[in-house]
């Protein structure tokens, strides 16, 4: 027997033991022998019945839960609003710089309304994006404004 055969034969086994040629190559040959005894001890794991303390593991967790901060978000909102101004500003900014002008020079205006599209659409995923993620901050400070007045 062959280590492809033996591969083969292990794709198929579903009995705890080798049959009488897989075992005497598993005993010629040190990588099958370690494959066939890997092989049986996840099927016995896996045969394991379930483990009683894991049932009492959901309350205990529920219980801490209440006592455990808050998550925060990863970006705070002055930092999206610091990078949406960049954003914005860059738009004002690159009609102003020489390379744009080189480009508008070779390509005309019709280089001009697909770049201003290009920049109203990344603007526009931006406010999106950050509309969805800030929404709970965005209503709380709406609600402060309203009240206030």
């Amino acid at each position: 027997m062959t280590c492809t055969q033996f591969d083969m034969l292990m794709d198929t086994q579903d009995i705890p033991s080798l049959s009488g040629d897989m075992a005497a190559h598993a005993d010629s040959c040190p990588s099958c022998a370690a494959q066939a005894a890997a092989y049986f001890a996840a099927l016995a794991l896996y045969r394991l019945p379930e483990l009683a303390s894991s049932r009492d593991l959901t309350p205990r967790i529920s219980a801490l839960l209440p006592f455990l901060p808050a998550p925060r978000r990863l970006v705070a909102m002055r930092d999206w609003l610091a990078a949406g101004v960049l954003l914005l500003i860059s738009m004002v900014l690159v009609p102003l710089l020489a390379e744009f002008r080189l480009l508008n020079a070779s390509y005309g205006n019709g280089y001009t309304v697909p770049m201003a599209l290009v920049l109203g659409i990344s603007v526009t995923i931006y406010a999106g994006i950050f509309i969805v993620s800030h929404q709970e901050q965005l209503a709380r400070l709406l609600r402060n404004t309203l009240s206030a007045r």
